[in-house]
């Protein structure tokens, strides 16, 4: 609090820790990590079984949903039906500062803090995981970003602020389209580079799912996460120079498979293992959860203390502030 997000080292990032957490605080010293505003698709692989399908669709269609019912309609005059149109719908842009707003002015009631003065909050997410399917420009994407991040940092100048992007390389790094695990990637309306040029972004948001992503053995996987990993934090070096969050990863058991993934992800996205220690600013895994919780429904939650193997020799150095993705 008090000095630029932007100039907030890199290697905090990789090091957060959560000191009033170590200090054994109460309700004031409460830390949170990030908090992202919306999601941009409908979860389909983390569903939560107590609701039926057709409540598990929020975030950014909901959006679409209440712009449709108040007869908004695209330019082309079609109605608003698509995941894709909450990016380009004007009462959806503006529902969303005014959500976004509200979220950053809302004053704490136990502390009387103001989220966006509250240092303990460590940064925002405007949107998880965001395409736009079809648009080989990322020009919709990118309009949507550059217009959301400089709207939060009128609110918040004190927190840094990100994309939860998969890391989908675009037309800006042609070199590197190949690297993409799914056919077509880099029509999804993202660009991982033009998007972190962006200057009112702090960080770089990655995520890594070799078992949702590719038809090929372990192997073969492994070594898709070490090129995905390392092109990224090579990327942000050479180009918009900011740090690199492994923000989302995980994989299927059995455990000492899920180890070994696990072990390469710590090792590649933390200082002094990581091969761009300049740049890579941490790693978090989807997700935790107590031994024996009976809503794991996506095969990637990491149970607590049953599964103790390399998760737990990684973490338990540091204090993780908790992620809300």
């Amino acid at each position: 609090k008090g000095h630029p997000a932007s100039a907030v080292p890199h290697e905090l990032l990789g090091r957060l820790r959560c000191d009033a957490a170590r200090r054994g605080g109460g309700a004031t010293h409460s830390c949170v990590f990030f908090s992202s505003f919306v999601r941009a698709r409908a979860e389909t692989r983390r569903p939560d079984p107590r609701f039926p399908p057709s409540h598990r669709s929020g975030g950014a269609i909901a959006y679409v949903n209440w712009a449709h019912a108040a007869g908004e309609r695209r330019a082309d005059g079609h109605s608003l039906d698509r995941q894709e149109d909450f990016f380009t719908s004007q009462l959806c842009r503006a529902w969303f500062k005014r959500f976004a707003t509200h979220v950053l002015s809302r004053v704490n009631t136990i502390t009387g803090v103001a989220y966006r003065d509250d240092p303990a909050i460590f940064a925002w997410e405007l949107i998880n995981e965001p395409r736009v399917l079809g648009d080989a420009s990322g020009d919709i994407l990118q309009n949507w970003i550059d217009e959301m991040s400089a709207h939060a940092k009128s609110v918040d100048a004190n927190h840094m602020l990100t994309v939860g992007i998969e890391g989908f390389w675009g037309k800006t790094s042609p070199h590197r389209v190949g690297e993409n695990p799914i056919d077509g990637a880099e029509r999804m309306g993202c660009d991982f580079v033009r998007n972190f040029l962006n200057p009112n972004l702090d960080f770089a948001s990655v995520h890594v799912w070799p078992d949702l992503w590719l038809y090929c053995d372990d192997d073969c996987k492994f070594e898709f996460m070490k090129t995905w990993i390392a092109g990224h934090l090579e990327e942000s070096r050479d180009t918009f120079d900011k740090p690199v969050l492994l923000e989302e990863f995980g994989k299927y058991r059995p455990l000492d498979s899920r180890d070994r993934f696990f072990r390469e992800a710590f090792r590649m996205s933390l200082p002094p293992s990581t091969p761009v220690p300049s740049h890579a600013g941490g790693v978090l895994f989807w997700h935790m959860d107590p031994s024996g919780y009976p809503h794991e429904t996506d095969g990637f939650s990491v149970q607590l203390p049953r599964d103790i193997g390399e998760t737990a020799s990684h973490t338990t150095p540091f204090a993780w502030c908790t992620p809300f993705l």
